[in-house]
């Protein structure tokens, strides 16, 4: 016996019937750190771990979850996390790991996994120096931090992921009050790569927690700001526990702790940095111009809807409503009208003109629900920031702030014609002009233009070339007659009545691609067209209670002097810019 122990001795030995738990607290730690501090005492196995920025890691496996725990005194090794990942890999989660010192001067220690099926895997670790001597911790009792609160795991690791897209590099925010709890990026953040957008137009998402829902005790309110890359590290234990505890205390590093039942837990303690300014505090609370929408649907759809065709727009608020004005170069201009009784809240201190950026609106919207409470406010005494709340029906908020963007165009001041004023006007169903536009685009070419005829019969649109084209007619009847060299149809199809109210023939060109506004259609059953060849080409869509969208077209002319070619003018008479 007095041979067999001495060449194999037992310092300190415990086993776990499966080795799962301990595999994926190896996985969670060896993504940030290299080497860790094993220290088993008569409490169990904790691993400790702290790196430059002030980030510390913490793994309590209490002796109640080993089947067997030995430990004759206190001990504390090196070892080296990514030799054991690699080693570990082979291992099966149902094997049963075993843990021991094999020599007297613990300078090794032995990993065993023992499959069921009787093989046994010995992996012998040699004690690594680490930079830092062993960590003391000390425990602070809860009692002693200023705030605490507790959050559903699965939904911390979500905010993390999501605030991590919009870069990894930056701060985030945690504020704590009597109202709410806030995760928000830190102003260092930096977003000018996320998603290409243009630097001046800053993007900030926060999540709020309502504290009726969520666990918070808190004694004062709280703001700590922390490294972005250590929560979204921190955030991935949120797999080994339903909750996640999270301390803060202005005097204290901060605690985020993660309870696994049955087996001990994970802390981290991370050191904040210098809290919010008086910028920021405001930014989170604002109190100027106010809309709400109960349900966020038709606002998501209409930003889809002109994000196809447009980058920027202006915002402009007012005491009447919401509208968005935007213009580009193919010689469209859009205007969507919300009026005020549109929305369930409507406060407006005074008129307001913003650039704001439709196509880094449309991707950070992407995440929200239909059914969410979208809320637009102005986030500064300035007006140069707009945010955009949407809250979820299980209390998450989440926030995105938009920093206004300079548009090469200034503010659009469009004309309102009466309808009388133009030569013609149909009216059609909107269904029934997104498949007429869709069919005329299944064969566009570059400069491919589409020309829209109206008399007493018909409304007639054509678009070809010289080798192909296609004709579409729309009778004042319940049916449409297509017949061109491309589509045809051998019968008629029965459609929705076609309104037509002519005063004389009229017949306006216009560039094919700048007709894609028809996607419009899906929050519309009916288009309005408005033709004169004095006046741009109006295509209107009423949205019952909620407003209308105006797409105006400057009409195509040929130059004489320049043979066929077609050329773009606008009606300057119907469009100037306030800034003229």
């Amino acid at each position: 016996m007095s041979v067999a122990a001495t060449k194999f001795p037992t310092f300190f030995e415990m086993r776990l019937d499966k080795a799962t738990f301990f595999k994926d607290l190896l996985e969670e730690i060896s993504d940030r750190f290299s080497k860790a501090y094993f220290v088993f005492s008569d409490k169990g196995l904790d691993v400790r771990v702290v790196d430059s920025s002030g980030y510390m890691h913490v793994a309590l496996v209490a002796v109640a979850v080993f089947y067997y725990y030995l430990c004759d005194r206190a001990v504390s090794v090196g070892l080296s996390l990514d030799d054991m990942a690699i080693a570990f890999r082979g291992a099966n989660n149902d094997d049963i790991l075993t843990i021991k010192a094999v020599d007297d001067c613990f300078n090794m220690v032995t990993f065993t996994f023992e499959t069921p099926n009787g093989v046994i895997w010995d992996y012998d670790f040699n004690c690594v120096d680490i930079n830092h001597g062993p960590l003391e911790i000390m425990e602070i009792p809860e009692s002693d931090y200023e705030a605490i609160v507790r959050i559903p795991s699965a939904m911390f690791i979500g905010i993390c992921n999501k605030l991590s897209s919009f870069g990894e590099r930056g701060t985030v925010i945690i504020l704590v009050d009597k109202e709410r709890v806030v995760l928000r990026p830190g102003k260092s953040l930096e977003l000018k790569n996320c998603l290409q957008a243009d630097p001046n137009c800053c993007r900030v998402i926060a999540y709020f927690f309502k504290c009726k829902i969520w666990l918070v005790e808190m004694k004062v309110r709280v703001s700590l700001t922390f490294d972005l890359r250590s929560m979204n590290f921190l955030s991935k234990a949120s797999t080994l526990s339903d909750q996640v505890t999270i301390c803060l205390s202005n005097m204290e590093p901060a605690v985020f702790q993660y309870e696994i039942k049955g087996m001990g837990y994970i802390r981290y303690y991370l050191s904040p940095f210098p809290g919010l300014s008086k910028e920021d505090e405001m930014q989170l609370f604002p109190t100027f111009s106010e809309m709400r929408l109960d349900k966020a649907t038709f606002f998501k759809n209409l930003l889809e809807v002109i994000s196809d065709l447009f980058s920027e727009a202006y915002f402009n608020f007012s005491d009447k409503g919401l509208d968005v004005q935007a213009v580009d170069s193919s010689g469209i201009a859009l205007v969507a009208l919300l009026p005020d009784k549109a929305f369930n809240h409507y406060r407006c201190n005074h008129a307001l003109s913003m650039g704001l950026s439709l196509a880094d609106m449309a991707k950070a919207f992407r995440c929200t629900n239909n059914d969410d409470i979208l809320t637009i406010k102005a986030v500064d005494d300035c007006f140069n920031m707009v945010t955009f709340t949407f809250e979820m029906p299980n209390g998450v908020i989440c926030d995105y702030d938009f920093n206004c963007v300079d548009i090469d165009d200034g503010p659009l001041e469009i004309k309102q014609t009466p309808e009388s004023e133009y030569q013609a006007t149909v009216r059609i169903p909107s269904a029934m002009f997104m498949d007429i536009c869709n069919d005329l685009s299944s064969l566009a070419e570059r400069g491919t233009v589409v020309t829209i005829l109206v008399d007493k019969e018909h409304v007639e649109f054509f678009a070809g070339e010289k080798a192909r084209s296609s004709r579409m007619f729309c009778r004042p009847t319940q049916t449409v007659v297509k017949n061109g060299s491309c589509l045809c149809q051998s019968a008629p199809s029965m459609v929705m009545f076609v309104s037509m109210q002519p005063k004389e023939r009229v017949s306006l060109t216009l560039d094919l691609r700048s007709v894609n506004f028809s996607k419009a259609s899906t929050l519309s059953d009916q288009v309005t067209i408005s033709l004169s060849s004095k006046l741009l080409a109006l295509f209107e869509y009423k949205i019952e209670n909620m407003g209308c969208i105006r797409y105006y077209l400057s009409p195509m002319i040929e130059m004489q002097n320049e043979g066929d070619e077609m050329h773009q003018i606008w009606a300057a008479s119907d469009i100037t810019r306030t800034d003229d």
